[in-house]
């Protein structure tokens, strides 16, 4: 719904009852249903020590490429796998895959590069993490002659990486300097809290002792808490209390039924009017998390704006929409409000505003979807 229409008060009021709740009830609710836990700075260095610096090593890349992650075997590997990241994401965003990957083949080394930002023509010219322009989606035979520019350097990446290797520039960290990075990125502006069983970890950034307001930020289809987190530092200069939950790991449909970091299964693509329930659970677990940080610091869950990009977007929308409680508004980036069989029955807020954000050049979830997703918003009254 567009901003005007609030003003004009062409929206009309929910006639739902929902429940009133407690603190207490609260956070008894949160400790059965998703025992959820905060950890401590001294558990919280350990975990990192013991996640990253134990098993991960982060190099310098060079100026034109991002920081290379080696995970693994790094004394005496028999074979070295490198594994590319995805448009837009980053070597970071594959490490807890790496240590998967690590404790099954102990004598493997993995290397994970990350590439530069660059603009991409089919996202606009916007910059994004790419190792090399796009500029006509799904053409095969033509494309950016900087492919083999990364594709050499990615060669070139090797386990060990002296540092008088002039033709790429990197240098090793020492354990003392990964560390200090490790507290300066993560510690000192993020809290780690332990997901339930079904879902991966939470990030909390920003103000932890006197927010004004909770913002919650829901990942896209194969992503993670984990990969926002350099947009998460930023944001939070200039936002009061943010979280990320991470996903758990599902089997998807349209990716062969393989597993993939998932809110929900995705059985048709771009079918906005069916899908899986299993949104609905994911949407009460995210509106959960951020009642419970809204209860801890004593804010209005009036001052609770819920958001996501891609799929997270979709999520978004179905927990603004269902929660037992009336956020201040939703944040939808580049995507849908999607699974209507499933969400319509259980919305219980219908003048929550929403606002979408969505590229024109978006080939992956066009445009159109978001145009169709606020056509049926608004023949919700919402």
């Amino acid at each position: 719904m567009c901003k005007q229409q609030f003003k004009n008060n062409k929206c009309r009021q929910s006639q739902l009852q929902c429940r009133s709740w407690t603190p207490n009830e609260i956070k008894q609710e949160l400790k059965v249903t998703y025992d959820i836990t905060d950890v401590a700075d001294a558990d919280l260095v350990a975990r990192l020590e013991e996640s990253r610096a134990a098993h991960a090593e982060v190099v310098n890349g060079q100026l034109r490429y991002g920081a290379v992650l080696r995970v693994g075997n790094r004394s005496n590997p028999t074979g070295i796998v490198t594994i590319a990241h995805g448009l837009g994401d980053s070597g970071r965003g594959w490490v807890d895959i790496a240590q998967d990957l690590a404790a099954q083949h102990p004598h493997l080394l993995f290397l994970l590069p990350s590439s530069g930002t660059i603009p991409l023509t089919v996202n606009g010219g916007n910059p994004i993490n790419a190792w090399y322009d796009v500029k006509v989606r799904a053409a095969l035979g033509i494309g950016d002659p900087n492919i083999l520019a990364s594709a050499a350097y990615v060669v070139q990446l090797r386990a060990k990486l002296p540092t008088s290797t002039a033709f790429l520039g990197i240098t090793d960290v020492a354990d003392a300097d990964l560390v200090a990075r490790l507290e300066g990125s993560r510690a000192a502006h993020a809290e780690v809290v332990n997901g339930p069983r079904r879902y991966g970890e939470v990030l909390r950034v920003g103000n932890r002792s006197n927010p004004i307001g909770i913002v919650i930020i829901a990942h896209g289809l194969g992503d993670s808490g984990r990969g926002w987190e350099d947009v998460s530092q930023d944001l939070a200069a200039q936002h009061p209390h943010l979280l990320f939950p991470s996903s758990g790991i599902i089997p998807l449909t349209v990716n062969g039924g393989n597993p993939i970091n998932a809110w929900y299964d995705v059985k048709v693509r771009a079918a906005l009017g069916i899908g899986d329930p299993n949104i609905l659970a994911s949407a009460a677990y995210v509106s959960s998390l951020a009642r419970q940080a809204a209860n801890k610091y004593r804010i209005p869950t009036s001052r609770i704006l819920f958001s996501g990009f891609s799929q997270g977007g979709a999520l978004s929308v179905a927990a603004g929409l269902t929660a037992s409680y009336r956020p201040a508004a939703i944040l939808v980036l580049s995507s849908y409000f999607g699974v209507w069989d499933h969400v319509i029955p259980k919305i219980t807020n219908l003048d929550v505003p929403i606002l979408f954000c969505h590229g024109t050049q978006d080939n992956i979830l066009p445009l159109s979807l978001a145009e169709a997703s606020k056509a049926k918003l608004g023949d919700l009254w919402v």
